[in-house]
């Protein structure tokens, strides 16, 4: 079982995960009658166990200590043989490959922050700008903020919690990053919009009533308000005003208040990208190619027709894309089966994996746009 650095990476993502699933409450909201066990996370495999994801595993037991969670592993036995030689272990007293519960090494990590402790520490960043009295905090993961003019915003900081989880040991720079953002978010929404900023963000179909639902069930007094329009049956696009550390969706008031039409967002909001973002990197592995330009935006590439016709993006066929995470494009041939099937297989993991998840679906390019591809 061969695992390099990408497929221990998504382990990592799969755990932490499974980790925030639990620390978060939600595995025992829609489990109530198993609050008083323990839960086991655990890896079945077939090949012997590297020596990578032992560490990994290791490092989970560490993160885990105190939360009432076990890491666990076990090894299945595919094929009647190797069943045979499993029993006879058994049947001549020796240690067989079961279950394997896996301990903390001395130099594994420390334990993870729960959901409210990474809270106040957040919170703790935000009230050294702010004085205390401006931040209160709203468990799990709300945080109330008030100005100088006593206005009052919510930030919520589930989003800064599930990439703490993957990399804890940058807890400091991602507490660091939110902190700038939500401040940053806080003053520019008392200033008008430039429209020299304004970007199109691509969203999955239903993103802004997700949101609205999901606030609602947090009992917060205001809902989002934004500009959208389709790009296509799985995905919209939503006009956000780009800032150094966070982006700020468009109203319809906002559009009023610059004198905008609608029906001029699109190309202006192209225009803009391509004057934000770097020259697109292009990566090629196994037939398989991926655009990256920084991040935030890479899934808004799609947009941009220039990027469309550059020729070192030569593929056996139409071009098949996938977009499951803002940070994510992928591109491959309509003639690769093989690659198809693991774009396919790789689209539906990050979207289920991803803070900022898109969509599964592949689209394929024709007459100068993506659609949805069957």
């Amino acid at each position: 079982m061969e695992f390099d650095a990408r497929t221990l990476s998504q382990l990592n993502t799969k755990m932490a995960l499974y980790a925030r699933y639990v620390l978060a409450g939600k595995f025992h909201e829609q489990y109530p009658a198993m609050s008083k066990f323990q839960v086991l996370i655990q890896l079945d495999h077939f090949n012997p166990m590297p020596g990578s994801v032992e560490t990994l595993l290791c490092d989970w037991a560490g993160k885990l200590v105190g939360a009432n969670m076990q890491v666990c592993s076990r090894r299945h036995h595919c094929g009647l043989l190797a069943w045979l030689f499993w029993k006879l272990k058994l049947n001549f007293g020796k240690k067989a490959e079961a279950v394997v519960r896996w301990s903390p090494v001395a130099d594994s990590p420390s334990a993870l922050l729960t959901p409210i402790q990474f809270t106040e520490e957040l919170a703790a960043s935000l009230r050294l700008v702010l004085g205390n009295s401006a931040v209160e905090i709203v468990p799990p993961f709300e945080i109330k903020l008030a100005d100088e003019l006593g206005k009052e915003s919510s930030c919520y900081t589930d989003n800064a919690y599930g990439l703490y989880l993957i990399s804890p040991e940058q807890k400091s720079e991602t507490i660091q990053k939110f902190t700038g953002s939500f401040l940053e978010t806080q003053v520019s929404n008392r200033e008008p919009i430039d429209p020299k900023r304004i970007v199109p963000v691509l969203k999955g179909k239903g993103w802004g009533e997700k949101v609205n639902q999901g606030l609602a069930m947090r009992d917060a007094k205001k809902s989002i308000e934004y500009v959208s329009e389709s790009y296509n049956d799985e995905l919209d696009i939503v006009y956000a005003e780009d800032n150094p550390k966070s982006v700020r969706y468009l109203s319809g008031s906002d559009l009023e208040k610059i004198h905008l039409q609608k029906s001029e967002l699109l190309r202006l909001a192209c225009a803009n990208l391509k004057q934000i973002l770097p020259t697109p990197e292009i990566e090629q592995r196994h037939g398989t190619f991926r655009l990256m330009a920084g991040g935030d935006y890479d899934a808004s590439l799609l947009l941009l027709e220039d990027v469309w016709r550059n020729d070192r993006i030569q593929v056996a066929g139409e071009m098949v894309v996938a977009v499951p995470a803002r940070d994510m494009l992928l591109i491959v041939g309509s003639q690769d089966s093989l690659g198809l099937n693991q774009l396919k297989q790789t689209a539906k993991r990050i979207f289920a994996q991803a803070p900022y998840g898109l969509t599964a679906r592949l689209f394929v390019y024709r007459d100068n746009t993506f659609v949805p591809y069957d």
